[in-house]
């Protein structure tokens, strides 16, 4: 696998590994539901730990929790 530590925080989940342009690499997490509702998903960012200047960001989103 390409993630060498994930540390996961009650607002983020922070994922570390080498990335390579040859293939795509996805992250998954599980979401901790302890309430119905409708909660902002933050866009997810990536970055080069000593290269700053290369980065990506996606989309935010929603999560609709229905009992």
């Amino acid at each position: 696998s390409w993630v060498t530590n994930m540390e996961v925080r009650d607002d983020r989940v922070l994922v570390f590994g080498s990335l390579s342009k040859e293939r795509e690499n996805r992250v998954f997490y599980r979401a901790n539901v302890v309430s119905s509702g409708e909660f902002a998903l933050p866009a997810p960012v990536a970055e080069a730990m000593y290269r700053p200047e290369f980065r990506a960001r996606g989309a935010s989103g929603t999560l609709k929790i229905m009992e």
